[in-house]
C-alpha cells in the first residue's frame, strides 16, 4: 500500500509539471500550417493564440514575422513567452529573421501575463514607426536577449513603448485601483506606469523593475491623465532621458 501511494504521488507530481509547461505554437510570416512545428508555422498572432488556448505557453517566431495590424490578445491565465529561440534553436539567424513593423505603427495589448524574451524587433524608421505595448494591468516582462533595431526612439510614437496600464481605446478597467507590472531586462524602451490619453484619475500602485536594457524615459504615472503610487526599483540598465515622478508636462502621478 505505500508503495503504490509513493507511485501515485510520484506520478501526479511529474505529470503536473509536464503539463505545467504549456502549449507550444510557431508562428512567421507566410505560415499555412498548424502551428505544431517550425516546420508547420500559423501565419498570424491571432492564429497562434486560437492554438494557444488560455492556459499559456511558447510562441516561437521561426521565420521573419511582421505584425500588420493592432492585436489584442484573448483572455489567458497562464503567462505567454513569445520568442525567437526554442529548443537550442536561434531562429533569429544572425539578424536575418525579426518581428517587424512596416508602414505605420502597431499596439500590442494584453490579455494576461505575458513576456517577451531572445528576441529582436525591427521597425521602418523612415515611416516613424512604433509597437505599443498596452498591457491593460497584467504583468509584462522584457526578458534577455531582446534587440531593438530600426525605431527612431526619440518619443512614445516612434518608439517600443511600455504602458503599465491602457491606451485610449484598448480597454478602460472596471476599477480605477488596479496596479501595473512592469519588467525590463533588456531592449529599449519608453515606459508608461499607467495609461495613455485617458483623463481618469487612477489610484493603484505601477510596480516598475528595471534590471538591464535602455531606457530613453520614465512616466511613473499617466501620460494625459493621472496615476497612483510608484514603485519603481532601479538596479541596472542604461538611461538616455528624464524620469517623470510628479507633475512634470502631461505626466501626472
Amino acid at each position: 500500500m505505500k508503495l503504490k501511494l509513493y507511485i501515485t504521488i510520484f506520478f501526479t507530481v511529474i505529470t503536473g509539471s509536464l503539463l505545467s509547461q504549456g502549449t507550444t505554437v510557431f508562428v512567421k510570416t507566410g505560415g499555412v500550417g498548424d502551428g505544431m512545428s517550425a516546420d508547420n508555422p500559423v501565419g498570424s498572432l491571432t492564429l497562434a493564440y486560437k492554438v494557444m488556448g488560455s492556459e499559456g505557453g511558447t510562441i516561437v517566431v521561426c521565420g521573419d514575422f511582421e505584425q500588420t495590424a493592432t492585436f489584442s490578445e484573448p483572455a489567458h491565465t497562464g503567462e505567454i513567452v513569445i520568442t525567437q529561440v526554442w529548443n537550442g534553436i536561434d531562429y533569429r539567424e544572425n539578424g536575418v529573421n525579426f518581428y517587424r513593423v512596416n508602414g505605420s505603427g502597431k499596439r500590442f495589448a494584453l490579455g494576461g501575463p505575458t513576456k517577451f524574451e531572445n528576441i529582436s524587433f525591427y521597425g521602418d524608421e523612415a515611416n516613424n514607426v512604433y509597437i505599443l505595448f498596452c498591457a491593460n494591468y497584467h504583468p509584462i516582462t522584457m526578458g534577455k536577449g531582446i534587440s531593438v533595431f530600426g525605431f527612431k526612439n526619440t518619443v512614445i510614437a516612434t518608439s517600443l513603448s511600455i504602458l503599465g496600464g491602457h491606451q485610449y481605446g484598448q480597454g478602460i478597467p472596471g476599477t480605477s485601483d488596479l496596479d501595473s507590472h512592469i519588467t525590463i531586462e533588456s531592449g529599449l524602451f519608453h515606459i508608461v506606469g499607467f495609461n495613455r490619453q485617458i483623463t481618469e484619475t487612477y489610484t493603484g500602485t505601477a510596480h516598475i523593475n528595471i534590471v538591464g536594457g535602455e531606457i530613453r524615459a520614465i512616466y511613473g504615472g499617466s501620460v494625459s491623465g493621472t496615476g497612483g503610487n510608484i514603485n519603481l526599483n532601479i538596479s541596472g540598465g542604461k538611461f538616455v532621458g528624464e524620469i517623470y515622478a510628479g507633475t512634470t508636462g502631461s505626466n501626472k502621478a
